[in-house]
């Protein structure tokens, strides 16, 4: 599928890698580019901050000199989350947006979704006019009609890429808000560093991707807070759900905008929606066009976000007969004890994880444990022989324990601090045992 090739030309130039926080705060990939912290699942609430640390522990600050980063972060204080304020360009802007655009449309991954659109969908998009088309799609403000409201001086590069407030700017103190768009994890990152946002956690009640494991997005929700030119804080704006593709250019969220914009004139969306296959991992990519008065889309774009729908193995929701489906290792099981299988949802009885000695000698396992990615423990004792397994019972019941996820995990092994072995797994039904292959 074309989304799948743009990204990885974009991982091949200008993309980053992911990695996310063990829990022994370790990496992996160590040198990765971008380093999250997801750390707890959101309460769903306004004030209840459940991650007490930035949910980017480290960015590797050459990403943001590449050029066309650059050229994109000079966009992000052209525009202000004032419901009530006009957005009005100007020259400097104009010029900004200009350099922006013709950057983005040197890259190979706008090259190639041009190529797409041309040959593929047949719409006469030539190079020379490929800058200009861009500028319509993201840049040029609209007026949408939608449910009895009008919107003026709308722009799908703001509602994607910087957000926008909505909150009474009249009261005369600080207001409580509601925030849209803002799905752009450099901008994310770049208030974050600036105390603009506070990242309240991960949304629980969405199936996570693993984000060891490209391609990359999160779900969250988060606090934004607006500060006028005096830097009096004037709105809090609270964002319940929200999401982005972590580690992509700007260059590929631009591809991907215009590629989906094409495909929706060709009929190939279910209404907003297009199932997409990146790799391993399914998403249903969102795309809203700007609605004209008498109810038909337009020619702008107006929103476009990921959901992440699976790791590719979505069947496993569905009914049917109980079966072990196996699925590869998404993190490093190559150790002289691996992490053979698990069940995370009995139909009775405990949860269990089978280790497998695949070396010619026998381990002592004392001071070893199982951990999950909350760092919750099930120690281990005793010996493996070579070629032998052990079924590890998990209880419940245990302080600290380790447990489970349904929806999907990390099983993590260590000699003490070494981490040993480590699996992943995505949403499961009852009854069903993840078989890993190391």
């Amino acid at each position: 599928m074309i989304y799948e090739e743009l990204w990885d030309l974009d991982q091949a130039h200008e993309g980053c890698r992911v990695a996310a926080r063990t829990a022994e705060d370790t990496w992996i990939p160590e040198d990765a580019h971008v380093k999250l912290d997801l750390q707890g699942c959101a309460s769903g609430k306004r004030h209840i901050d459940l991650a007490t640390r930035p949910l980017f522990a480290y960015v590797d600050p050459t990403v943001l000199q590449r050029p066309t980063y650059a050229a994109f972060v000079t966009l992000l204080d052209n525009y202000i989350p004032d419901p009530y304020a006009p957005e009005i360009e100007t020259p400097e802007e104009g010029r900004e947006i200009h350099d922006f655009l013709r950057t983005i449309a040197q890259t190979p991954v706008m090259q190639r979704a041009l190529v797409y659109i041309r040959e593929e969908l047949g719409h006469a998009l030539s190079e020379a006019s490929l800058q200009e088309h861009l500028r319509d799609l993201w840049f040029r403000t609209y007026t949408n009609h939608y449910g009895g409201r009008v919107l003026s001086d709308a722009s799908g590069f703001e509602h994607v890429f910087v957000g926008e407030g909505r909150y009474d700017p009249r009261r005369d103190a600080q207001a409580l808000g509601e925030l849209s768009g803002y799905h752009s994890w450099i901008k994310f990152y770049l208030d974050e560093s600036h105390r603009r946002v506070n990242y309240l956690g991960y949304q629980c009640g969405v199936r996570h991707p693993d984000p060891r494991s490209a391609p990359s997005s999160v779900t969250l929700q988060m606090l934004s807070y607006y500060f006028d030119l005096s830097g009096t804080m004037r709105a809090e704006l609270f964002k319940k759900i929200g999401g982005f593709f972590v580690g992509t250019s700007p260059a590929f969220d631009l591809a991907i905008g215009a590629v989906a914009f094409h495909e929706s004139v060709a009929g190939l969306f279910e209404g907003i929606r297009r199932r997409i296959r990146i790799h391993d991992e399914t998403y249903d990519l969102v795309l809203c066009r700007n609605i004209r008065e008498d109810g038909s889309p337009g020619d702008h774009i107006r929103s476009l976000y990921p959901v992440f729908v699976g790791d590719g193995r979505a069947d496993a929701l569905e009914e049917g007969p109980v079966v072990i489906r196996p699925v590869g290792a998404a993190l490093r099981n190559e150790g002289p004890v691996v992490i053979e299988e698990a069940m995370p949802h009995p139909d009775s009885g405990t949860e269990w994880i089978r280790l497998r000695n695949v070396s010619s000698e026998e381990i002592e396992l004392s001071g070893w444990a199982l951990r999950d990615r909350m760092a919750r423990s099930a120690p281990l004792g005793g010996t493996l022989g070579a070629g032998e397994d052990l079924e590890v019972e998990l209880r419940r019941d245990v302080d600290g324990g380790m447990a489970l996820g349904n929806r999907g995990g990390t099983i993590l092994l260590y000699d003490r601090n070494t981490l040993v072995a480590a699996a992943s797994y995505g949403p499961t039904r009852r009854g069903e045992a993840v078989r890993f292959r190391p």
